[in-house]
């Protein structure tokens, strides 16, 4: 019987430390109405993480959820829009550790006729603005980076 060949890279599973970890995603809008205006929106002063801050709107996959019905579900209830998540275009993705979790930020762009907004106890302002003016907004750097991609990419020309 031949002799097995030694593998040239180790193992995956002996070189990947396991840990305690958490694994978080969270999928964002760029909800764009007629003229090409994007939907951001304000966090109330009781968020306990970025109050009073211009914001996406959207927020965690749930388990057992795809990224699109969690930003289907996210809509509906930070906004009242209902979108058809056919029409969420994945535009965007990027992660980041922060202590004891791994988060993954996924951003859609899908449209909307309907400018009504019916905002949640999550939020107490909203506004339909330009992708220059969301981003000298929306400081949160996940968020500035998937408007500058959106920029840098002319993903709202044409």
């Amino acid at each position: 019987m031949p002799k097995k060949p030694k593998p040239l890279l180790p193992s995956l599973s002996s070189a990947i430390k396991t840990s305690n970890m958490k694994t978080l995603t969270t999928c964002g809008a760029i909800l764009l109405n007629e003229s090409k205006q994007l939907l951001i929106v304000r966090r109330s002063d009781t968020d306990e993480h970025r109050p009073q801050q211009w914001d996406l709107p959207g927020g965690h996959v749930e388990a057992g959820e795809t990224f699109t019905a969690a930003l289907k579900r996210e809509l509906l209830e930070e906004t009242g829009q209902e979108i058809d998540e056919s029409d969420m275009e994945l535009v965007y993705g990027m992660s980041g550790t922060f202590p004891g979790v791994n988060v993954t930020w996924l951003f859609f762009l899908t449209h909307t006729s309907k400018t009504k907004i019916r905002l949640s106890y999550e939020h107490n302002d909203y506004k339909w603005v330009s992708l220059v003016d969301a981003l000298a907004m929306v400081e949160y750097p996940p968020k500035q980076a998937a408007l500058k991609h959106i920029r840098d990419n002319g993903l709202l020309d044409g």
